[in-house]
């Protein structure tokens, strides 16, 4: 299970939408159970420092599991500066026998540097999960729900292995040209949320309330109840004012649990 999650970038408007949205998020009601840092610096340099636990680079690829540019380029130069290309060819060859020659998009494949020989600092894993078919600019319309999906995919990818620290960047944030202050807000609570120990029912509740889903849609009464039952009397009030297809503002969201701001 992780333990730590790393942000990185090298853009310093989302390394510092990360901040500002983790300092929000301490004023939950519940305790975070994992250490979340930020580094604004390249994935280059951050793998030069050998880490204590056992990590592994999350890495928003695409659907043909190509990784010779990009984020995905940078991640294998910094695990294997000399022998890169090879490893972009035998990872894909991996991708494509695994996943029948296309990988959906939010659909994370773990893949062992080790089968390779190209361990590096304790780096032991790559997590590649598309964001897009091909490199080019996400629809902004529901672009949250990508991102929210692609980092729960992630973490649930890396349940059961003895990876205890992930390197995370800005999925969506690159070519898909996603603002910075969204896909820090989205990745940060799926992150808590993942790791959160609380009920399912107030898991989900969250969940939908922080993507402003209509809870009505589920039809029946007793699971809409069984929902709404986590919800202050602000939760209830923004249940009925919902932005579809936005995420909803990080205070706003966190006083709908918080039954002290009421």
């Amino acid at each position: 299970m992780i333990s730590s999650v790393s942000l990185v970038s090298t853009n310093a408007e989302l390394v510092q939408c990360f901040r500002k949205h983790l300092m929000l998020l301490r004023s939950l009601p519940w305790r975070i159970p994992i250490s979340i840092g930020t580094i604004h610096d390249s994935i280059e340099n951050i793998v030069r420092s050998p880490f204590v636990q056992e990590t592994a680079i999350a890495t928003p690829g695409n659907a043909l599991g190509l990784m010779n540019d990009g984020f995905d380029k940078h991640v294998l130069k910094a695990v294997d500066p000399v022998n890169y290309t090879q490893l972009a060819n035998q990872i894909n060859a991996f991708l494509v026998e695994k996943n029948n020659g296309y990988m959906p998009t939010k659909l994370a494949s773990v893949i062992s540097l080790s089968k390779y020989g190209s361990v590096s600092n304790n780096v032991t894993t790559i997590v590649h999960v598309p964001t897009m078919v091909l490199p080019q600019p996400l629809a902004k319309t529901d672009s949250h729900q990508l991102v929210f999906d692609c980092i729960w995919s992630c973490c649930l990818s890396l349940s059961g292995t003895s990876v205890s620290h992930l390197i995370l960047p800005g999925f969506g944030s690159g070519y898909g040209g996603l603002d910075p202050d969204t896909v820090s807000e989205i990745t940060l609570v799926c992150l808590v949320l993942f790791h959160l120990e609380v009920e399912a029912s107030l898991k989900q509740c969250m969940i939908l309330m922080l993507l402003q889903k209509r809870m009505e849609l589920l039809q029946i009464e007793s699971d809409i109840a069984n929902l709404k039952h986590w919800l202050s009397d602000f939760g209830r009030w923004k249940l009925d004012h919902l932005q579809e297809g936005l995420p909803m503002e990080l205070k706003d969201w966190i006083r709908c649990f918080d039954r002290g701001n009421t």
